[in-house]
């Protein structure tokens, strides 16, 4: 009882993302663009498998990166 508690409770503050759609609308476009480069892909059960925070790095990389 209390791991699995535990666990969902940690998954609402740091959810991971299994499927485009969970993703917050204001990432899902560059999560999109992250899935089609194979940037981020999923763990072969799902389409994806990310954190919130791994996402997030990932989106900011690539503005980073296109901002140069």
């Amino acid at each position: 009882m209390g791991i699995d508690s535990n666990k969902h409770c940690c998954n609402n503050w740091e959810p991971i993302y299994f499927n485009i759609h969970e993703v917050p609308e204001e990432w899902r476009k560059e999560a999109q663009v992250l899935l089609s480069d194979r940037t981020i892909r999923g763990d072969g059960k799902t389409l994806m498998s990310i954190r919130k925070s791994d996402l997030l790095a990932e989106i900011l990389k690539r503005r980073i990166e296109n901002n140069k």
